[in-house]
């Protein structure tokens, strides 16, 4: 609690002037009463009461987004800040409701979140062109959005049917049934490395397609076989 000293207009035996006025105020939580002696008032405005108002802060998720969260506490309309003539209560926990807190805007990945700290409100704004996103930094952001190209799409004539894409421990796979340019001299590490990857697996199709048939070796070369080319 906060004790202040006798207002200067009261003598330090704590009797009001002698032209009190029942109502006037004679200081910090301090009145004259009916009876002409000071009383409590409950409540004086000049109390400090701090119950922190409203406060924003940042809290990344695991998405890669950013939170702003708003926190509001304010005081108490029915409180009692005067504990006795002339001191204050200073104890937010009688003083203060209790605190509020809301989501107040989120930032996504291609997002900066601007301000958000104490009493500055937030702002989004979009993140530079070409700046890495999503995960392993796989796209890139442009125009506040993440873009990533799908690691399968190729333009390779060779490349007949799509057969499905996983991963293999750490790295990335495509596989495409490869119909290649003829001669039974085309390899499936000479496809994988036309399209920028590795041949990791290669199968001889049954039929014309992605029907699984015998291991083949990466170098071993046909006219069409199903390759599957990993990637980082």
């Amino acid at each position: 609690m906060v004790s202040m000293p006798p207002p200067p207009d009261m003598p330090m035996g704590g009797q009001p002037p002698e032209d009190c006025n029942a109502g006037a105020r004679l200081g910090l939580c301090s009145v004259c009463g009916n009876d002409g002696t000071p009383r409590n008032p409950g409540f004086d405005a000049e109390c400090p009461i701090d119950c922190a108002g409203i406060a924003y802060t940042q809290a990344p998720q695991p998405d890669g987004s950013v939170t702003c969260t708003l926190t509001e506490r304010a005081a108490m309309v029915d409180m009692v800040a005067c504990t006795g003539i002339g001191v204050c209560d200073d104890n937010p926990a009688r003083l203060c409701g209790e605190p509020l807190t809301q989501d107040f805007g989120t930032a996504g990945p291609c997002q900066i979140m601007e301000g958000c700290v104490g009493e500055d409100p937030p702002q989004v704004v979009p993140a530079d062109d070409a700046t890495p996103c999503g995960e392993n930094d796989a796209g890139l952001c442009a125009g506040g959005t993440c873009e990533i190209e799908d690691p399968c799409l190729t333009d390779n004539p060779y490349a007949q049917d799509f057969c499905g894409q996983g991963v293999d421990g750490v790295n990335g796979w495509c596989e495409w049934y490869v119909n290649g340019p003829g001669n039974n001299d085309y390899s499936c590490n000479d496809f994988c490395a036309n399209i920028g990857m590795q041949c990791l697996a290669v199968w001889n199709n049954i039929g014309v397609g992605c029907g699984h048939g015998d291991n083949w070796n990466c170098n071993e070369r046909g006219d069409d076989q199903i390759c599957r080319c990993t990637f980082q």
